[in-house]
């Protein structure tokens, strides 16, 4: 009789552990849907704030409409390749593909007329980076140039007229520093760099010219900046926010409620309908300004995450996209 206790007790804990671990694998599965961590992006419309229902645990450097396919919406993220919603943002999943499958940092996506993807990254794996060519949906991509240097990343690109320029931290401006970021305007290509500057071209990169505030005010150099395709406007992140309204020929300072030295901004962008529109984030506060930064509204997003980039986009102007983490 105890013989049989003993072994109807035995049995007893493994269907129990067979139970907890269905139930804990399962939800394991389930979670690997989503990256790890507490991101996510957040809408902001009229005044209030909304997740987009499937990102959450997403930590976005980049986010893009499509404009050649309709409810599609890319992200690329911190470390987990590119994910892409096909409703609106209601789901998301990573996309498919074995040049995403790795650790990859994804820092910009472009897409051409035809629906086409060119993304900078950064692949952990092959220690370095790499713009990657995909059709939609995101599959059978391919990379179109690597960098030949170990542990530099491939930051940005440019579609102008069929022509594409890429940026890396392994090319050299003729200043022989370091780009990092790319913007175009009218013919104009404005870059990033690795000294915190912004240089600017008109002829594909034979000349350059620098457009770096020259404030005497300024403690620090560029660390940001966001350039209206609308109009050209731009708006430049330092220990100060600094806008211009003439490709960079002169600059304004933007003064806060909160001056950025005691509460540092994370994060600028401006509205493509109206570059009087100005967006600033620092940690969890929302900074609007409808009057080109003469006077700012204060909002707080719902949570305690901090945010760490804006992103707008023309095919939904009157909204901003906040991604947090």
């Amino acid at each position: 009789m105890k013989t049989a206790v003993i072994i109807l007790g035995v049995f007893l804990v493994i269907g129990f552990l067979i139970a907890v671990g269905t139930v804990v694998f399962g939800f394991g599965s389930f979670s690997k849907s989503l990256p790890k961590g507490e991101g996510g992006i957040y809408e902001f419309s009229d005044g209030n704030f909304k997740q987009l229902p499937g990102s959450a645990g997403l930590r976005a450097r980049d986010f893009l409409f499509s404009k050649a396919n309709e409810n599609v919406i890319y992200v690329g993220t911190a470390g987990d390749g590119i994910w892409v919603s096909k409703d609106n943002g209601e789901t998301f999943q990573k996309a498919r593909d074995k040049v995403f499958a790795d650790r990859i940092d994804i820092y910009d996506i472009e897409e051409d007329l035809s629906g086409n993807l060119y993304s900078s990254i950064y692949n952990y794996k092959d220690d370095r980076g790499a713009l990657v060519f995909s059709s939609y949906p995101p599959e059978n991509s391919s990379e179109i140039y690597f960098s030949s240097v170990p542990r530099f990343g491939v930051f940005g690109s440019s579609l102008d007229a069929g022509a594409i320029s890429i940026i890396s931290s392994e090319l050299r401006s003729r200043l022989g520093e370091g780009l990092l970021k790319i913007e175009s305007f009218a013919g104009s290509k404005y870059v990033l760099t690795s000294e915190n500057k912004i240089l600017a071209t008109s002829d594909t990169g034979k000349t350059w010219k620098d457009v770096f505030p020259q404030n005497s005010a300024l403690k620090a150099g560029i660390q940001k900046f966001h350039l209206d395709k609308r109009t050209g406007s731009m708006i430049a992140l330092s220990d100060k926010i600094l806008f211009s309204q003439n490709g960079g020929a002169s600059w304004r300072v933007l003064n806060l409620l909160v001056s950025p030295g005691e509460l540092p901004v994370i994060s600028v962008s401006i509205s493509p309908v109206s570059s009087n529109t100005i967006y600033a984030a620092s940690e969890n506060i929302l900074y609007v300004s409808a009057d080109g930064g003469n006077s700012w509204s204060i909002f707080e997003i719902p949570i305690s995450r901090k945010i760490t980039s804006l992103f707008v986009d023309s095919k939904k102007p009157d909204s901003l996209f906040i991604a947090t983490e």
